[in-house]
């Protein structure tokens, strides 16, 4: 929990790459109020991400 939470601190956003993420990561993330890209079961989230690192960039 230590290194995510170094880790979502640094960051300019976070995308939640698997489903079952761990509930006090997400819980951290929203608390930080950092853009958040939730977990995509879609093929499509190739654009979802090039969206993402645009508007944190």
């Amino acid at each position: 929990m230590a290194l995510s939470k170094l880790a979502i601190d640094y960051s300019d956003g976070v995308i939640q790459s698997v489903p079952d993420t761990n509930s006090e990561v997400l819980e951290y993330i929203r608390k930080t109020n950092k853009k958040f890209l939730p977990y995509k079961e879609d093929e499509d989230y190739a654009d979802d991400y090039v969206r993402f690192y645009d508007s944190v960039s």
